[in-house]
């Protein structure tokens, strides 16, 4: 962890601290009040000041002077400016996302982290083993197991728990789904690094496949509305991480590419159109999404996107011929179901930073860049 800021604003202590390699994180007495995205050498926080309302931060880091140039301001004046020493390595940063990643979603994202590692998970984390050990299969077990460790170790073990239990949530949801198509469910297996995967049987309609897509972020995005009222409730701060951690998983599985969530449901509308339109439509798209990350640096979204392509063009033109399409009708309320479930978690993201959740800022990080 590297300090970047230590100081006094209008009698309360400030701290600026850089994550390992993933988050920027800014405590006020103590309390984490904003997590951002790290960027190279700047970045932005807004947090509540007490008797100031709303106060921006903006940072700039020399790595040759090692000083840290900054400005707390509101909307009418500035509180504070100068230069503060950094303290520790800066190292080669990297703009990472925290992300599902189902079997199509990759997790990393950035999440947040929101206090220091827990001390006291033990008893939970052998819980949890038990659990997996007691109802999955060995390597069920041990592949949520391997993932914990590596969330833990990115991150540390309070968000690697709540990452878990996001991604379980998220995964129920397409098991769900896969139950009332009457499909055969072969379980959930989380993938270390990446999030997770609900396996069943093939979907025999396209209407299917559309249900089982959606169907994670919506039950996964109702989990984040649970852990974000619970912390309104009880101002308890592992409620708060899982709250965003949460949202902002499910937020990127509706990104429309595949093989993430909304690639998925956006494929099973395109390909009920006759003929190869629908697989024009969805290289096509592939094709702008994935050029679209890489400008912005999102090589984890460009690494997904490639495998989607690379599925796409080996399923090729006839993929439409396999399942039961949807009528235009059906494609129609679908394509408008998906544009609304959207819609809706990203204003439950502005609801939940404008409550004051650390790290739930990080959708519109994400979505503005």
């Amino acid at each position: 962890m590297t300090e970047l800021l230590n100081l006094e604003l209008a009698g309360h202590k400030v701290q600026l601290r850089r994550q390992q390699a993933t988050l920027d994180e800014l405590r006020l007495d103590g309390k984490v009040v904003s997590l951002n995205v790290r960027h190279e050498w700047h970045g932005v926080h807004a947090f509540n000041l007490p008797g100031y309302g709303t106060v921006t931060l903006e940072y700039s880091l020399d790595d040759t002077a090692r000083h840290c140039v900054y400005r707390f301001y509101t909307d009418s004046e500035t509180l504070a400016q100068g230069k503060s020493p950094i303290n520790g390595p800066l190292g080669q940063a990297s703009v990472q996302q925290t992300t599902s990643a189902e079997s199509r979603t990759g997790d990393t994202a950035t999440a947040g982290k929101a206090t220091e590692a827990a001390k006291h998970h033990g008893i939970a984390l052998f819980g949890l083993f038990f659990k997996l050990i007691k109802s999955a299969g060995a390597l069920k077990a041990a592949l949520a197991g391997t993932a914990l460790a590596g969330w833990a170790w990115l991150f540390n073990l309070e968000v690697a728990i709540c990452i878990i239990a996001a991604l379980f949530i998220h995964e129920f949801g397409h098991v769900m789904a896969m139950r009332q198509c009457g499909l055969k469910v072969k379980g959930i297996y989380l993938i270390p690094f990446l999030g997770g995967a609900a396996v069943s049987e093939q979907a025999k309609t396209r209407w299917q496949d559309y249900k089982i897509s959606m169907a994670g972020p919506v039950v996964g995005g109702a989990g984040a509305v649970a852990g974000w009222l619970a912390w309104l409730i009880t101002d308890n701060q592992t409620l708060a991480i899982f709250a965003a951690v949460s949202l902002l998983l499910n937020i990127f599985n509706l990104l429309p590419i595949v093989p993430l969530d909304g690639g998925q449901a956006i494929k099973a509308i395109a390909y009920s159109k006759p003929g190869k339109l629908g697989h024009t439509i969805m290289l096509a798209l592939s094709a702008v999404l994935v050029a679209g990350a890489a400008v912005f640096g999102f090589t984890l979204l460009v690494f997904f996107g490639i495998l989607g392509a690379v599925d796409l063009l080996a399923s090729g033109s006839k993929e439409y011929q396999r399942q039961v399409p949807m009528n235009t009708y059906g494609m129609t309320v679908c394509a408008g179901l998906y544009f609304f479930i959207v819609a809706v978690l990203v204003a439950i993201s502005w609801a939940m930073a404008d409550s004051g959740i650390a790290g739930a800022n990080l959708p519109f990080v994400f979505l503005s860049s």
